[in-house]
């Protein structure tokens, strides 16, 4: 939610971690990523997360570019993991999946 995700800011204010946005704006944004998430695990039954792809912690932002929808698995198996898509190669990707399907929390 982004009331937990702003308290994981650090010294960071709330402006800088909602990059510039509103709260408003903010709470616009996440619901489809909320809506996403919803149809996922109604269409799965597996749980999902909306997942910072750079962690408020270690200076990411609730910006709509790092948010995505993965996996409680995959999200839990990351931690504080921060890759940029083009620093992975097929390789590591593969591994990631794998670990992150290894994983049972």
């Amino acid at each position: 939610s982004i009331s937990s995700a702003l308290k994981r800011r650090g010294d960071r204010t709330i402006e800088e971690t909602l990059g510039g946005y509103t709260r408003a704006e903010a709470v616009a944004f996440t619901i489809p990523f909320a809506e996403e998430r919803l149809r996922l695990e109604t269409e799965t039954g597996e749980a999902y997360h909306i997942h910072h792809k750079r962690s408020i912690s270690i200076g990411g932002t609730h910006t709509p570019d790092n948010l995505c929808v993965i996996t409680e698995r995959e999200n839990v198996a990351m931690g504080n993991c921060w890759f940029l898509e083009d620093d992975l190669t097929d390789e590591d990707i593969e591994r990631l999946d794998r670990e992150a399907l290894e994983f049972t929390p």
